[in-house]
């Protein structure tokens, strides 16, 4: 087979290109549920590090929950405002997943207007560091939604609408 220097590097730079894709779509995947920190740790560590990190193993972890109180009465009080509802949803999510990253917590996942999170499972921190970490974290969560209450007109609700949360 005959191959020219030219055929070389354009296959070189298409296994580049679908290395660099590759990486970014890992680091956007892995950015919805981690720190950027911890991203960065598990995408550029070295491979002994990252298997040892995602190794299945007994740890602690302090586990937290959040949801929407009157996310469902406000969905069915303006199902004709189905944009600022996920607008406002979408806003909710990136204000609790913020609060979760902030304290090296971890989104285990949102299920509509609920988070679960968890801290511990990339430090070895003692249970009371833990369990401070995840009621920080819910603070942080009741006072992101507080913020998104008083801003609720700006989404095009009435002020009297609620939103609160349960932790």
């Amino acid at each position: 087979l005959y191959f020219s220097a030219r055929m070389v590097l354009e296959e070189f730079a298409n296994d580049l290109d679908s290395a660099v894709i590759n990486y970014h779509e890992k680091r956007r995947e892995l950015s919805r549920f981690l720190a950027p920190q911890l991203v960065s740790q598990l995408l550029e560590g070295d491979r002994a590090d990252i298997e040892r990190r995602v190794a299945p193993r007994q740890q602690l972890l302090a586990l937290g929950f959040a949801d929407i109180v009157g996310y469902s009465k406000l969905c069915s009080k303006y199902p004709d405002q189905a944009h600022q509802i996920a607008t406002l949803l979408r806003d909710w999510k990136r204000e609790m997943r913020d609060a979760t990253f902030r304290r090296d917590g971890v989104v285990d996942k949102f299920i509509g207007d609920c988070i679960f999170y968890h801290c511990g499972a990339w430090t070895q921190a003692l249970p009371e560091k833990l369990a401070l970490d995840a009621v920080a974290i819910a603070l942080d969560c009741v006072a992101a939604t507080e913020k998104l209450r008083r801003r609720m007109a700006d989404y095009g609700f009435a002020a009297e609408d609620d939103l609160r949360l349960s932790t």
